[in-house]
This record gives C-alpha cells, sequence and structure tokens, in this order.
C-alpha cells in the first residue's frame, strides 16, 4: 500500500481507489490535470504510485483516521517488526539470571524478565538493519547524507508498545548508548543495577544479627520484647553483650548514614524473626535436639522395600497397661519388636520387666526361631536405633554377621525408623480395639486422650503421676499382647493399587514376596552370637551332653580337630518355642567344630523295639563302624619298630642296646664311652655308668 520510491514517500492508486477516496475515472482526470503526482506508472503486476505529499491535507487526515497512524510510522513499524525474531538464548539467561542476593530475577521482578526479553529482541533487529545498508535505506526512505540513529530512534519508537512491551529509550542519544553496552556486555546490560543491593535496607545485617542474638536468649523473649529490648539498647538503657566474645555491642554501630540511631517497629521486628531462614535458625537453638528434627528438619523421602526379608527393622516399646504396683520394681512391661519393612508384619517380639541387652537378644532370638522353623532364610539388612545396637558394632552388629546389611539409625531420630511407624499403627488400630486405656495422657484428639488413669502425686517423685485404675499380670499382658499382634498380622496390607499386594494380609505378603536374594540362614554363626551356651566336654569320642541330652558327633574325624589334650567345648544352641533344642553347634578356643544331632537311644529288648529304635541303632552302628575303620586306617600305616644290637656298630651294656655316636681308627665309641672320656676319670666308674644311664 505504501512504500518509498526514488526518495519519495508514495501510496499506490489503487490504494486510493480501495479506500473509497477516489474513482478511477476521476483518478485519470486529476493525473491529467496535474493535481496527482504519479512518480511510477501502473504496469502487469507493478502498481502505479503517487507521492504522498501530492495528495490534499483531507485526504491525508482520512488515510490516518482510517490507519489509526502514520503512513511512515506504520511502514517503518512493519519493517523492523519483520526483523524481531524469538530469541531463545535470551529468555534462558534471563529466567536464570540470579540477583546478588541470591534470588532468580523470575522470582522477584518476574515481568521485568519479559520486558528484558523484549528489549533484546528489538535491540536484535536494530542490529541487522545497521549490518544491512540496503534495508536500513528502504526504511528511512532515502540514500545518503541522513542521521541514522535519528532514524533508528524513531522506527523504535514507532512500534507499537502493546504489541511489543519493550522498555528502550526513545532519545537518539540514550538509545545509541544503550545499543552500544550491548554490543559490548550482551543480555547482562539490560538487568537493572539496583536489583538486589541493599542500598535502600534500614535493617542492616548488623540489626538482624543484634535482634536474632536477643530473641535466641534463654527466657525465649517474644517478638515484641525483643523490639523493646533492642530500642532499650539504643537509648542507653540496657547493655547488649555477646557471651562468646565477651563484648558489648557499640550503639554507634547501629546508626544510618544521617548519624541517626536506626529505629524500627515491632511489626518490622516480627517481620524479620519470622523470615523463614530466621526463624529455622532461631528454632535450631532454642528447641532441644529431638523436638527440632522432628518439626524442622528436613527429613529423608525415601521407598519402602519391594520384596520382603529386604530389611527387618526392630525397635522396643513400653506396653500401655501397668503391672501391680510393687515397691522398687518397675510397673511397665517391656517389649522388644521386629518388623519386615517390606509386609510390616511383626516377625520377632520379646518381652520382660527391664529394658535390657537381654531383650533385644532374646528378640532377634524369636525372629531366627520363626524364621528357622519355616525355613524362609537369612533378612538382608536390619535397620537399629544406635543406642542399644552400637555396643554391639564389634560383635554381630556388624556386616556379614547376622545380616549382610546394617543401617544405624540416627539417635532422637524416630522417624528414620520404620519400626517406629508400624509400632504406632499396632496401637492405634489394634490395640485399641481390644484393651481399654490405649492412648496419650495429653493427646489433642479426644479419641486417644487416656481417661482410665487418675492424675496422683507421687510423694517418693515428690512429682504427679497417672496412677491406672486397674492393673494387670505380666502373663495376661503378654498373653493378650500376642493377641493384639495375631489380628495385626492377619490386617490387610496398606497398600491398595498394586495388584500383588492388594487384599492380603501383612503376612501373606510377607510369605508370597520373598526376597530372591536371601540366602540360608548359617546357624552355626546365629547361634555363636545370640544362641544360648554351655561348656561340656566330648565323651567317650561321640557324643557332648546339654542340658541332660546327649548331642552326637556327625563323623569321627571331628575329634581330630580337637586341641591337644583338651575335650572342653562350647556349645551353642536354639531354644524352641516348646523349650525342646533340636542341634547344638561345638567351639573350641573360637574355632568352629561341627553341628551335632540328638543321640537317640534305641531299645535294647527286641520283643519292645519300634521301626525308629532300629534306625537308631543304625546310625549309632554306622558312627561306631567309621570310628572303628578311622583307627584301623591310622593303626595299619603305623610301623612296627624294633631297637637291635648290631655286632660292629652297636654297644651292649646292661642287656641295654646303646647307639653307636662315633667311630674312630680304635673302632666305635659308644655314648658310655664318650662320657666316661669327659669325666678323665676323676669319677669312679660306678658313677660315670650310672650318670649314662640316667641321660639315656
Amino acid at each position: 500500500m505504501f512504500e518509498y520510491h526514488n526518495n519519495n514517500f508514495c501510496v499506490q492508486s489503487s490504494a486510493l481507489v480501495e479506500m473509497g477516496f477516489i474513482t478511477y475515472n476521476n483518478y485519470n482526470v486529476m493525473v491529467q490535470r496535474g493535481k496527482l503526482n504519479v512518480v511510477r506508472r501502473g504496469c502487469r503486476a507493478t502498481p502505479a504510485l503517487v507521492n504522498y505529499d501530492s495528495l490534499s491535507d483531507k485526504w491525508k487526515q482520512q488515510i490516518e483516521s482510517t490507519l489509526k497512524c502514520n503512513p511512515r510510522t506504520m511502514i517503518q513499524q512493519n519493517e523492523i517488526m519483520n526483523l524481531i525474531v524469538p530469541d531463545d538464548a535470551a529468555m534462558e539467561y534471563f529466567t536464570h539470571y540470579q540477583l546478588p542476593s541470591g534470588d532468580l530475577l523470575i522470582g522477584r521482578k518476574k515481568e521485568r524478565v519479559f520486558e528484558y526479553y523484549a528489549n533484546a529482541q528489538v535491540l536484535n533487529a536494530m542490529r541487522i538493519l545497521l549490518q544491512d545498508k540496503r534495508s536500513m535505506r528502504k526504511v528511512r526512505g532515502i540514500y545518503k547524507n541522513v542521521n541514522e540513529w535519528q532514524w533508528l530512534a524513531q522506527t523504535v519508537n514507532a512500534i507499537d508498545r502493546n504489541k511489543m512491551n519493550h522498555t528502550l529509550p526513545a532519545n537518539e542519544r540514550r538509545l545509541r548508548d544503550c545499543f552500544n553496552r550491548y554490543q559490548k556486555e550482551g543480555y547482562s546490560s539490560l538487568i537493572h543495577r539496583n536489583y538486589g543491593n541493599q542500598h535502600t535496607r534500614k535493617v542492616t545485617e548488623l540489626v538482624e544479627r543484634l535482634l536474632l542474638g536477643i530473641c535466641v536468649m534463654d527466657i525465649k523473649p517474644y517478638a515484641e520484647w525483643v523490639c523493646d529490648y533492642y530500642l532499650q539498647f539504643l537509648a542507653g538503657t540496657k547493655d547488649v553483650v555477646d557471651m562468646k566474645t565477651g563484648e558489648l555491642f557499640n550503639r554507634q554501630d547501629f546508626v544510618n548514614a544521617k548519624g541517626e540511631y536506626i529505629t524500627i517497629s515491632r511489626a518490622t521486628v516480627w517481620n524479620y524473626l519470622n523470615n523463614p531462614k530466621n526463624k529455622t535458625i532461631i528454632d535450631s537453638v532454642r528447641m532441644d535436639r529431638h523436638r527440632f528434627n522432628h518439626l524442622v528438619r528436613p527429613h529423608s523421602v525415601m521407598d519402602k522395600p519391594k520384596f520382603s526379608l529386604s530389611m527387618v527393622t526392630f525397635d522396643d516399646v513400653d506396653l500401655q497397661r501397668l503391672l501391680p504396683k510393687q515397691q522398687g520394681e518397675k510397673r511397665h512391661v517391656f517389649a522388644y519388636y521386629a518388623y519386615d519393612v517390606c509386609s510390616g508384619a511383626l516377625i520377632g517380639k520379646a518381652y520382660g520387666r527391664k529394658k535390657n541387652d537381654e531383650l533385644l537378644i532374646d528378640c532377634i532370638r524369636d525372629m531366627f526361631r520363626f524364621l528357622c522353623v519355616n525355613g524362609y532364610g537369612m533378612p538382608r539388612e536390619a535397620q537399629v536405633e544406635n543406642a542399644i545396637w552400637s555396643k554391639y558394632k564389634d560383635s554381630f552388629a556388624q556386616a556379614n554377621i547376622l545380616f549382610p546389611y546394617f543401617t544405624f539409625c540416627e539417635a532422637q531420630n524416630s522417624q528414620q525408623k520404620y519400626a517406629e511407624h508400624f509400632n504406632r499403627v499396632k496401637k492405634y488400630s489394634f490395640e485399641k480395639r481390644h484393651h481399654t486405656g490405649v492412648g496419650r495422657h495429653y493427646s489433642k484428639l479426644e479419641e486417644n486422650s487416656i481417661s482410665n488413669y487418675t492424675r496422683v502425686y507421687d510423694e517418693d517423685k515428690a512429682e504427679y503421676i497417672f496412677e491406672p485404675n486397674k492393673s494387670y499380670t505380666f502373663e495376661q499382658i503378654v498373653a493378650d499382647d500376642l493377641e493384639v499382634i495375631a489380628d495385626y498380622n492377619a490386617g490387610k496390607h496398606w497398600e491398595k493399587k498394586d495388584p500383588d499386594f492388594a487384599d492380603k494380609s501383612r503376612m501373606e505378603v510377607f510369605q508370597t514376596r520373598i526376597n530372591r536374594n536371601v540366602t540360608p540362614i548359617d546357624y552355626s554363626i546365629l547361634t555363636r552370637y545370640i544362641g544360648e551356651h554351655t561348656e561340656t566336654s566330648l565323651q567317650r569320642n561321640m557324643y557332648v551332653q546339654v542340658q541332660s541330652v546327649k548331642y552326637m558327633l556327625p563323623t569321627p574325624k571331628v575329634i581330630q580337630k580337637l586341641a591337644p589334650n583338651n575335650y572342653d567345648v562350647d556349645a551353642y544352641y536354639l531354644v524352641g518355642a516348646d523349650g525342646s533344642i533340636d542341634n547344638v553347634y561345638l567351639w573350641q578356643n573360637d574355632r568352629y567344630l561341627c553341628e551335632c544331632a540328638k543321640l537317640v537311644k534305641y531299645q535294647v529288648a527286641k520283643d519292645e523295639r519300634t521301626a525308629e529304635d532300629d534306625v537308631a541303632e543304625l546310625v549309632q552302628n554306622k558312627y561306631k563302624a567309621r570310628f572303628d575303620k578311622m583307627v584301623s586306617d591310622g593303626a595299619e600305616v603305623l610301623p612296627k619298630a624294633k631297637i637291635i644290637s648290631a655286632t660292629s656298630e652297636w654297644g651292649i651294656l646292661d642287656d641295654k642296646e646303646v647307639e653307636v655316636l662315633e667311630v674312630t681308627p680304635d673302632g666305635p665309641k659308644t655314648y658310655l664311652e664318650q662320657e666316661a672320656e669327659r669325666y678323665d676319670g676323676d669319677y669312679e666308674e660306678e658313677y660315670v655308668v650310672a650318670n649314662a644311664l640316667d641321660s639315656i
């Protein structure tokens, strides 16, 4: 519609006709009369051009009113808009730009990111115009002797800022400076230098540090108290000392550029104390470690194992119901549980009146007793608390002894242990269904509060305690807890979406999802560390006796492992749920010897014999046969030695054969003759002979 031709701004004749300013016949008449200056005649595919300045002012106003802009401005805008293209590198730079304060620009000034991006696009288009002189001339409509930056400023100002939200300066000189900085520094030249600095900050870092120091005092002051203490410090009525260094804070350090004290309001103090970072720092000092870990400190987010026996977790519990009150004895029944993490099934338990190491060992024994009976194998990993298990780090609480892997949880970090979560589920979802008085004394949830306790003052402890309205025996508490455990293991697994877990109980999940990497239990090592121990001795080269029961060696060859002249051994074993002992494992001087099964007796009277007696007799006879063969084989290879005399090389004295030790030209000398020569005849011959015989 509009274009430059021979340094003239022109409008197409067809556009005048189409806009209704003139008819085609009228156009020809006005051209003939010279009222329209045609700078280019029309031909095929080339429209005729009329000098825009030759149009009447009325037509120009109508054209600008129709276009809602100056045609010269429109053609400049269209030309530069055609050169504006997306700049992905600019958008990536501004979205990832980090302010001096550490914040991202897009987080503090999101609208500025798009503003700077638009500025970069326009400056890129200006660079193309400056590099392409032909395009530059086309936009300007002139060829030479023209101020390029003046036309560029006009062109940039011609851009519709509603469509292109740029903020480049309209002034020619400032625009040129902005472009030169952009050419030299790149995208960073477009970012305002005041973002992220602290020049206008009223509360300086020193003031903020003092406010936090006052807030973490032992009295734990409120925010308004902190403000009052700070203002009193500025007024000189109170001093503040740094207890770490012993230095007093200097009031003159808390003045602004004008020399005035930096006074702040209570609202400002509250805002700074409750800044998330500052509040975290305050909580770390004012809270104890246990509370800070549970409420403020980040915790690990992990996935549970997908297979049972991949990890087992241990924890102790104080059962809720109490024993009858007795002088000097605790009323709690303590329990120690072992859970499978994948299924949540409780697979080990132990009860006692004291929370000691024996309770832990009993729990491990019970868990392995359960695994041994069902043939499940050795768990791959144990998650344990550091407080109790740390003393066994040099014993069985190390890798590849009882478990291939060990995970020690941090002290006072109950959320790390899965057993803590399982204990809560067992308590509030199952134990609460069976018994009354299950909950907490000061629970916020009324359903979990305890009502069957009376708050009384204990003279011995000099404090208030909760006295239960009813007590129970140890046996009753244990029996009831075993019933709860059975219901807990029979309860539905929490995973509902996975078909391998849905509609299955915890124990069913445990039984059907065994880890393929589980290895058989090594009972010799297991019993060595957590089994019962008895000192015994090998009898008749056949058996040892433990708890009045005889256990036979698997083979007679075991006796060759014994130390010389030492038949004493250490027997380790696990006691079954019924109190029986199936096998014992023998050790001597920290050396494993063998596994011994029960020595089964057989009925000597043939009339009373059964098939079992025949088998028992056969086993014993086989052992004796192996023993006899071992002895006979050893005796067979022994030489049948005999010491005899020799006529020329052996001497005889009192019917005793004496070996010749030295041969001389005079003949062989016996040991007695050599001894006689040593004494040179100073002693009687009888003494020499007797002494020589004793030495033999």
